[in-house]
């Protein structure tokens, strides 16, 4: 723990322990130039906004195991220790809005009052999920706004 020095972990694999799960929510190339670009400021709100949304139902799943007494099942905690990094540049330093999303293996889980570690399996089955809540939100921002969004499809829109 950063500020009691506890150990938050049972025990130590070393470094055959899982630290964490990484993921990233990248905006459509159109958004990444009106903003960058072209210059408009607000999309950088509405893009925090719309990756906020997608943390959200992330949370919302995040679970871990439980094999106490012969159980075998997960158990959705609903909390997780993040870390949340925007970009707007690709590797090639073209314009890419993006956000990097580093989910720890820790979770509280309340039930046994301790910390454990993530039961990932509902990240990897609800990633079109997480990525259709961000477009969505950052959508709806864009047409109140104005813009006309074209050639929508599973992975992304144009404006």
């Amino acid at each position: 723990h950063p500020v009691t020095g506890e150990k938050l972990s049972a025990r130590d694999k070393g470094a055959q322990r899982r630290v964490c799960f990484f993921g990233q929510l990248s905006a459509p190339k159109d958004v990444s130039l009106a903003y960058l670009v072209a210059g408009d400021q607000r999309i950088a709100g509405w893009w925090e906004e719309a990756v906020q949304a997608a943390l959200k139902e992330i949370k919302a799943v995040t679970a871990t195991r439980v094999r106490r007494r012969g159980a075998c099942e997960d158990r959705t905690t609903g909390n997780m220790v993040a870390a949340v990094v925007t970009h707007d540049a690709s590797r090639a330093l073209d314009p890419q809005l993006h956000t990097h999303v580093c989910v720890m293996n820790l979770t509280f889980d309340g039930t046994e009052q301790r910390w454990k570690g993530v039961q990932p399996a509902g990240y990897y089955r609800h990633q079109a999920f997480f990525r259709e809540v961000c477009f969505q939100q950052l959508a709806a921002r864009l047409v109140a706004a104005g813009y006309e969004l074209t050639d929508i499809r599973a992975s992304g829109f144009n404006l």
